[in-house]
């Protein structure tokens, strides 16, 4: 069995994946993990939540105005589709650690009028003024007017 094991994974070191096909695999990887510890989780919502990881990416590249377009899109297409469930997924799962006070601002902003159909938004709002209570004391109160 060990023989025909490696002789397997030998044949396929050589095969070069398309970016395309490698997204698929990683989409594919974090659904069964995920879904082992979380039986909520759907395919659905980890391609929901795709786009998230590549917000870290362009945050931590300094790419902001990508990284706030790619959030008003997302979010914003989701709050126009009714999906306040998924959005409110989504806001459960930001790591406020891994943005830019601007992306804070703006995920409080985008998601301002509909802070009735998303519950997790006021642990959000609060984790958030606690960071800017930490980073900015002195313009916290300039910052998170008219988001909470």
């Amino acid at each position: 069995m060990k023989s025909f094991l490696v002789r397997f994974l030998g044949t396929s070191r050589p095969v070069e994946m398309s970016p395309e096909q490698r997204e698929a695999q990683r989409r594919s990887f974090v659904y069964g993990t995920t879904k082992l510890a979380n039986d909520a989780i759907t395919k659905d919502l980890v391609d929901d939540l795709a786009w998230v990881t590549q917000m870290y990416v362009l945050v931590a590249c300094n790419e902001l105005e990508d990284a706030i377009d790619l959030l008003y899109d997302n979010v914003g297409e989701l709050l126009l589709a009714g999906k306040m469930s998924e959005c409110d997924a989504i806001l459960r799962t930001i790591d406020i650690h891994r943005l830019e006070g601007n992306l804070m601002v703006g995920i409080l902003s985008i998601t301002l009028a509909a802070r009735e159909h998303l519950p997790h938004r006021k642990t959000l709002v609060a984790e958030i003024e606690e960071h800017f209570r930490l980073t900015d004391p002195k313009n916290v109160e300039a910052l998170m007017s008219g988001l909470r």
